[in-house]
């Protein structure tokens, strides 16, 4: 909303939507959706919720833009967009998100602001493993083996090759805060690299070497760390956001 509104007339026709995803720490009533608080095993995964209904938070938001196609005649695109575990959401949705049911006049875009990892198309990777063992190209850092392993993408059929052609063809603005560069992760975060800002660059340069015609546009906040606020507000969000 800040970045909705520090430009004036940039975004005055956007409806911004912002579903909650709760966690156990949450109290969720018994009528609710709720997910893990783990970063790589909860709603920024896709998993489904924990009370039982077998609902992934990519339904959520499925249900969301279909309800956005019918109810709302004028809208011609809608962006996906989260920092951080919300960026993670966003790219991994990106690559297997079902967007299903939507006018055909209406475009999506996503815009992945420096999330702590990336679901990568190939088993390669350029960061350092010292001491690690594996190939860290399991769902959620990879996508060998996303159809065998999440119900919601078994549920629509989708094979890896599908996947890696919706990470390649679908619209995603990729933000990097250039301080966002703190040492941070497990084994197979430093498989990507040691830190968000290289990930992200890493992750850029991964995706047009498996398709030099990926939709992703990569652009740097100078001097940004992890901060949501900053980013989104930065010429470059705003831009990513509301004009594309």
């Amino acid at each position: 909303m800040e970045a909705q509104n520090l430009f004036p007339g940039v975004g005055d026709d956007t409806l911004v939507l912002a579903p909650w995803f709760k966690t156990e720490d949450d109290g969720p009533a018994g009528d609710e959706l709720y997910w893990s608080e783990d970063p790589e095993d909860g709603w920024s995964t896709g998993d489904n919720s924990l009370d039982g209904s077998d609902f992934s938070s990519f339904s959520v938001v499925d249900r969301l833009m279909v309800i956005i196609s019918k109810r709302f005649p004028n809208v011609s695109e809608v962006v996906i967009a989260g920092h951080g575990m919300g960026a993670a959401f966003a790219q991994r949705y990106a690559g297997i998100g079902a967007e299903l049911n939507l006018r055909c006049d209406i475009k999506v875009r996503y815009v992945v602001s420096n999330p702590g990892s990336y679901a990568l198309p190939t088993s390669q990777r350029s960061g350092s493993t010292s001491g690690c063992v594996g190939t860290y190209d399991k769902y959620p850092y990879g996508i060998s083996d996303v159809p065998a392993v999440l119900p919601y993408a078994s549920s629509l059929s989708l094979s890896t090759s599908d996947i890696q052609q919706n990470l390649v063809g679908r619209n995603v603005f990729l933000l990097l805060g250039t301080g966002d560069n703190a040492t941070q992760g497990n084994c197979e975060r430093a498989s990507q690299s040691q830190n968000r800002f290289e990930r992200g660059m890493n992750y850029g340069d991964s995706i047009k070497a498996f398709n030099c015609g990926a939709q992703t546009t990569v652009t740097t906040v100078l001097g940004v760390g992890h901060e949501q606020n900053e980013m989104f507000t930065s010429m470059q969000g705003v831009s990513a956001l509301f004009i594309g």
